[in-house]
């Protein structure tokens, strides 16, 4: 069973990762259950570091959007009024109709092919997300780097708590709506909980680390952070490795730095693959020594 963070609705389908009523990622049922235990209550959204007002406003998407072409009506109530034309008239009348209507339409097929469908429209959003650009206000070279040296101290801390799926420790790193979220904008931090938790779940141990740290102070409260980072997550069954960089926007609040933005700008290379005891232990059992034949 599977559960959904935002809306608490449930699913049987195990297959189902997205909740079908706000999209938000879904959660298995057991983590979700051991979570609001060890915080002592009976809602996910009850959890002070978990709630944030603003959702319904950051996460809010139009329902809909017009793809369809123009409706055109040709009003009939003067012509039911007037008196039958002569009838030496009437090719005259069909013809000019005739052309009215071509045009119309192709008026109305040039409009409907000029208007992107909604799903052309959420590709485009999705692949032009881009971290805002702030404001730059200059700080002396002392504040340089010292913003400098606790950013760095915040990167590795943030790397940690998640080798250590420490989940609460781990989302303390983040604002409560996050500008950009990968491929979306204004997401409440309850989807980067989601993602860990799916995480921490599937792999038994997990070991991230950050390298090539180039961090750039837009003004003593406010940063962005380009990097290295690297993960091997390990079960009983299989092992994943990666390795990516990545840009995070980071603003000082109430004299805490908290990530307020999180994307990938390339992909090293990831690799998916089995255990090799299992590979072993079934050539084993074939009789067959050398796995490539």
């Amino acid at each position: 069973m599977k559960v959904c963070p935002k809306c608490n609705s449930s699913y049987s389908d195990e297959t189902l990762n997205f909740c079908l009523t706000d999209g938000v990622p879904l959660v298995a049922e057991e983590i979700l259950d051991e979570y609001l235990s060890k915080h002592n209550s009976k809602s996910w959204h009850t959890a002070e570091t978990l709630v944030d007002q603003r959702f319904s406003l950051a996460d809010a998407r139009p329902t809909s959007i017009g793809t369809s072409a123009p409706t055109f009506e040709l009003g009939n109530t003067t012509a039911r009024n007037m008196m039958p034309p002569p009838a030496k008239s009437y090719k005259t009348q069909y013809a000019i109709l005739g052309v009215l209507l071509a045009a119309l339409l192709g008026g109305g097929i040039w409009w409907f092919s000029k208007t992107p469908s909604q799903a052309n429209k959420s590709v485009l959003t999705e692949e032009t997300h881009s971290i805002p650009k702030h404001a730059i206000v200059p700080i002396s070279p002392e504040q340089d780097a010292q913003v400098k040296k606790e950013l760095t101290e915040f990167m590795m801390n943030w790397a940690r708590t998640n080798s250590d799926k420490n989940s609460d420790a781990h989302l303390a790193h983040y604002a409560n709506t996050l500008e950009v979220y990968y491929g979306e904008s204004g997401k409440d931090k309850n989807h980067v909980l989601a993602d860990r938790l799916r995480a921490y779940q599937r792999y038994e141990t997990i070991l991230m680390q950050v390298d090539n740290l180039k961090i750039t102070p837009e003004s003593t409260e406010s940063a962005s952070i380009i990097f290295d980072k690297s993960w091997t997550m390990r079960n009983e069954k299989k092992t994943s490795t990666g390795s990516v960089q990545q840009e995070v926007h980071v603003t000082k609040s109430n004299g805490k730095w908290l990530i307020d933005a999180e994307k990938d700008l390339k992909v090293y290379f990831l690799n998916n693959r089995e255990n090799q005891s299992l590979v072993d232990n079934s050539n084993q059992s074939t009789g067959n020594s050398n796995p490539a034949k």
